[in-house]
């Protein structure tokens, strides 16, 4: 859609997605739940894709009518052909993929194994080009076609245990870069945002409340994100109202990123 300088959209439009359809990848819980729900409201047709058809049960139950399910492992190039071929299939083009799919596994370098970090690079990193390359040709000459992906501020910030993932994330973000400058003559754009800590099941699991309160702590905003924050961001990169965004990492973490990193140190006397 393209306006003159003088002229004002209708911005509540911009953010809908009425005829446009979505593959979620991961959407079976979580952020990709928030995701495959936000992009419904909007109006979007969306195939909810897990590995888990368990996971799917739940979201396509709340979704109706506005979803499909397909099971599939996204880190098996096979799996990737066959939803693309199904994609192709049953709705001809794609406006857009979303894809949550990636998890830490916590490991320090002095134990780091091989096979722990080709998986975190087969989780975090490979299936994303799998995903572009694949996905691309349902894509092209569609109205806002677009590809949203989530990488993490472990992907710019040092992190104990987490060197494996940061690096992997850190790769994503500049498959993304590249992504963006190749198929923007295309009028693909290609973007991802960055969570910090977010609330989900896995996290509650692994911090607890002690330490859901300490990472509150230390964030600016004093609280931790909930899942549909970040989906808010994927929602609008798959919007028209970011027609002019493209490979972008949208940081989305409550201000931890921006500020001084020692927190028991306010300030420095000379």
């Amino acid at each position: 859609m393209k306006h003159r300088n003088s002229d004002v959209p209708d911005y509540s439009s911009l953010l809908r997605l009425d005829g446009a359809t979505y593959a979620v990848l991961g959407a079976g819980q979580g952020i990709g739940r928030q995701v495959a729900l936000a992009l419904a409201g909007q109006g979007a047709r969306v195939v909810c894709v897990d590995k888990e058809a368990s996971r799917l049960t739940g979201v396509l139950t709340e979704l109706g009518d506005a979803a499909v399910g397909r099971v599939a492992d996204i880190t098996r190039e096979d799996d990737v052909i066959g939803l693309v071929d199904f994609l192709g299939s049953h709705f001809g083009t794609l406006t857009g993929v979303v894809d949550i799919v990636g998890m830490a596994v916590p490991c320090d370098i002095a134990d780091m194994t091989q096979d722990v970090w080709d998986q975190q690079f087969d989780v975090s990193l490979r299936h994303v080009m799998l995903v572009l390359r694949h996905a691309m040709p349902l894509m092209k000459g569609v109205e806002n076609a677009s590809f949203g992906f989530v990488s993490s501020v472990a992907a710019i910030r040092g992190s104990a245990h987490n060197s494996a993932y940061g690096a992997a994330k850190a790769a994503l973000e500049s498959l993304i870069t590249s992504a963006a400058v190749e198929y923007g003559p295309l009028g693909i754009r290609v973007n991802a945002v960055s969570p910090g800590i977010i609330w989900t099941p896995r996290f509650a699991e692994i911090l607890g409340d002690e330490g859901r309160m300490a990472n509150e702590d230390n964030t600016p905003l004093g609280r931790i994100g909930e899942p549909w924050e970040i989906a808010g961001g994927l929602l609008f990169l798959a919007s028209r109202l970011a027609s002019l965004v493209t490979g972008q990492v949208l940081v989305i973490d409550g201000g931890v990123n921006a500020k001084f990193p020692y927190p028991k140190l306010n300030f420095i006397r000379r």
